[in-house]
């Protein structure tokens, strides 16, 4: 429901603070890369599955590239950017 994204928002705010390393764009996909710790790969995990569940339009993998978790997500450009830049950061 909607209290359900407000708290994964903040969820994914404060994961990219502690963790996150860089954000790529390219036409119809975003890929989020973040450091490998074993905290970091629980809470991606959990995140992914719950916007699996609630953004399905949308592409989500989760992938290990060596020292770094790749989230990567796939779909029109228009949803990604409403979806992941509403409040645009650098990366």
């Amino acid at each position: 429901g909607p209290d359900d994204g407000a708290q994964r928002v903040a969820e994914w705010e404060q994961l990219t603070r502690s963790a996150g390393l860089v954000r790529e764009r390219s036409s119809g996909c975003v890929t989020l890369r973040f450091r490998a710790d074993p905290d970091v790969e629980a809470e991606l995990g959990r995140l992914v599955a719950a916007e699996r569940s609630c953004c399905s339009f949308l592409g989500w993998q989760l992938l290990r590239d060596g020292s770094e978790w790749h989230v990567v997500i796939t779909g029109d450009d228009d949803e990604l950017a409403a979806l992941l830049f509403g409040s645009d950061q650098a990366g």
